[in-house]
């Protein structure tokens, strides 16, 4: 199914829900000072794509849904920079519908990257790893909770993957809110390809499966699921 896009030439599809609500980012008609197409983050349903709210800047894109149409990714403000984003197709959580900048974390910048049937969401502040929570949980409080203690503010970031328990993968890192899957509640090392180097973790699933982009030593790279049992046990 073509898609459409935002009135540009092309668009990415990056997140799908159980209801069917699809999200990305698209290339509008608009460009920017040095002629490129704008990319703006949609949200499409039943044959429909709308364009999600900024934050006052010119790019934004869309990364994840939940089945409540409840969207995550980013946007620019004013100044450029670039923040962490909720859209809301209708109030929820205290918030109005529409779009919100969760935070920076003290950092210039922020990216959410996935979002979970409750509404917790999870991101990197370029230092480290973020969760937004919408009311308390795991013995944290509401909104943006710190789980890395990353003392500076880098130009990197990398994919961060949620599932509907709180479980977090990140690098090749994994943190549990409760001991599950035989491991403690605390980050802990992702299962390696033997002794393969760099491992990006993508998502991580219900039943504690994990994704992950991974780099051998030929220098190649590949898409893996870690383990046929959970988390490599």
């Amino acid at each position: 199914t073509d898609l459409g896009t935002l009135g540009g030439s092309n668009g990415w599809a990056n997140g799908i829900s159980d209801t069917g609500f699809i999200v990305g980012t698209s290339e509008t008609t608009e460009v920017d000072d040095a002629g490129n197409p704008i990319e703006r983050a949609f949200l499409w349903r039943d044959g429909i794509i709308q364009e999600l709210e900024s934050l006052g800047g010119d790019g934004s894109e869309a990364r994840a849904v939940n089945s409540f149409g409840q969207t995550v990714g980013w946007a620019t403000d004013s100044a450029g920079n670039t923040k962490a984003t909720l859209w809301l197709v209708e109030p929820a959580f205290g918030l109005a519908a529409g779009v919100h900048d969760l935070g920076t974390d003290g950092c210039p910048e922020a990216e959410a990257f996935d979002i979970n049937e409750s509404g917790q969401i999870v991101g990197s502040v370029r230092r480290g790893v973020f969760l937004w929570l919408p009311t308390p949980a795991f013995g944290l409080p509401s909104g943006m909770n710190a789980l890395t203690d990353g003392t500076y503010c880098s130009d990197y970031s990398s994919s961060v993957g949620l599932n509907d328990y709180g479980e977090i993968v990140y690098v090749n890192q994994v943190w549990l809110p409760a001991p599950r899957h035989g491991r403690p509640s605390e980050w802990s090392a992702v299962w390696y390809f033997a002794y393969d180097y760099y491992h990006y973790a993508a998502d991580i699933s219900n039943d504690g499966l994990v994704i992950a982009q991974y780099y051998p030593f030929a220098g190649t790279y590949a898409v893996a699921k870690y383990a046929d049992a959970p988390l490599g046990t």
